[in-house]
């Protein structure tokens, strides 16, 4: 797709034109700032809700990265919360596991940004979309600015986007889409972006929509309520850089958007929320410390929440941990509760948040299931699980694959075991079961094309 193509959108009867560069076509009217509450990850809603997606361009010494997520949908007194696109794999490494390479030639990436879109929601009329979006650089170069230097650094997101000198040789745009679902079609642009470096300076230049405003919102239209839509970076770059763009996925042990929301009005010479070392503050506080405190405190909320409803230890789903909960406040709280276990309904209630999760990832990657969906007619591999407690009972259908690698988790995502089964198809396998595997278990099937099939299984089911 050339940018020729699709530099003209169109949207309630007005189009908007540029040369090189995709800006927005207001979909509505900017929604008014407000401030974004914290959400920290030891509640699965948001620990499924807290990702971000990046598309990272790697040169000598520097790595510059676009970054988005925490996708929803407000009404005035509702949120709808829309999680973006993962596998089971994904989620359940916190994203260290996968990544994707895109086209190393110039121009669009249609493939690389099908790789980091949303899932399909709809929405109503009236609804305002919130997500985070910004821009930074890594460079294993000591970079500082001075009074020298011009541009000069204004804002801390020209902090984050320090670079050194003339080694940024690509400039990148990203579009963010509201898509149709169906057709995968744009319905239209949300958010543009274009990152470049001009020649001796050392801070990227950022233009298009808001690109310093971390955190935006704005109104949907009204035409497209009620339509299956997902959310899109379609991104392009132009240099001579031989490689494409690496995609990640990674989760977050708070909502970054609690974090950048106000990022944009905040001078050099206040402190940031996101910086957590002494050493930058005189008096040995920092803006973090009130983060790990409101942190602190709403763990301590959760836990008696839980408490009340069954007196169980609740699972995380966040694969880094919480911060702060080694305090001593927290050890006196979760030893006053006496919070349970290995129970019964301990379990079951594990496996029903673990459950949840699951019905919100995918088994297999976007692109083979469009591929396996594209032929309705074909017999997709299938894969059946028993568990009495001792063994679990394997059956795989629908293939002829000679080579199946399998992988075990427990309910927290922990490998229990791995192994390889027989070439298929087959029936009654027998795994046997370690006696410290409690609750669930999900096991991976990798057939020898790479496909994978999925299956979680209870005892005595």
């Amino acid at each position: 797709m050339s940018l020729s193509n699709i530099a003209t959108v169109t949207h309630q009867g007005r189009a908007c034109f540029t040369s090189a560069f995709i800006f927005i076509c207001a979909v509505g009217l900017f929604a008014q700032e407000v401030a974004e509450p914290l959400r920290p990850s030891f509640w699965k809603e948001y620990a499924r809700h807290n990702w971000l997606a990046s598309l990272s361009n790697d040169f000598d010494s520097t790595q510059v990265e676009w970054s988005y997520g925490e996708v929803r949908i407000d009404y005035p007194n509702d949120t709808q919360f829309v999680f973006l696109e993962l596998t089971q794999q994904e989620f359940f490494s916190g994203g260290w596991c996968c990544s994707n390479r895109g086209i190393g030639l110039q121009g669009a990436d249609v493939s690389l940004g099908e790789s980091a879109r949303t899932r399909p929601f709809t929405y109503k009329e009236g609804a305002e979309v919130a997500f985070v979006r910004f821009v930074e650089s890594y460079t294993q170069a000591s970079v500082h600015l001075t009074d020298s230097h011009e541009p000069k650094a204004r804002l801390w997101r020209d902090f984050f986007c320090l670079t050194k000198p003339d080694e940024v040789r690509d400039t990148v745009d990203v579009v963010l889409e509201l898509v149709d679902a169906a057709s995968r079609q744009r319905l239209v642009v949300l958010d543009s972006i274009r990152i470049l470096a001009r020649p001796g300076k050392m801070i990227l230049e950022r233009t298009g929509t808001e690109p310093d405003k971390s955190v935006r919102r704005l109104r949907l239209p009204t035409e497209y309520a009620g339509r299956a839509v997902y959310v899109r970076p379609l991104p392009y770059r132009w240099g001579p850089s031989p490689y494409g763009l690496l995609q990640k996925k990674m989760q977050n042990e708070n909502n970054i958007a609690h974090m950048l929301y106000d990022e944009h009005r905040t001078s050099l010479k206040n402190l940031h929320r996101t910086f957590r070392h002494p050493t930058w503050y005189p008096d040995g506080t920092t803006p973090y410390d009130t983060v790990e405190a409101s942190t602190r405190a709403e763990y301590l909320r959760f836990l008696r929440v839980n408490y009340q409803r069954d007196s169980c230890l609740p699972p995380l789903f966040y694969r880094a941990g919480v911060i702060g909960l080694t305090s001593d406040e927290i050890k006196t709280e979760m030893a006053a509760m006496n919070l349970l276990r290995y129970s019964s309904t301990c379990y079951q209630s594990t496996q029903a948040d673990t459950a949840w999760i699951v019905s919100t990832l995918l088994p297999t990657s976007l692109e083979k299931e469009a591929l396996a969906g594209s032929s309705p007619t074909s017999i997709r591999p299938s894969l059946n699980l028993t568990w009495d407690g001792t063994t679990i009972r394997v059956a795989l259908h629908g293939t002829k694959s000679a080579r199946n690698k399998f992988i075990a988790y427990d309910i927290a995502g922990a490998e229990l075991f791995r192994g390889t089964f027989p070439p298929a198809p087959f029936d009654g396998i027998e795994l046997p079961v370690p006696n410290s595997a409690r609750g669930n278990i999900f096991i991976r099937c990798i057939l020898a094309d790479g496909i994978e099939v999925n299956g979680l299984v209870s005892r005595g089911r």
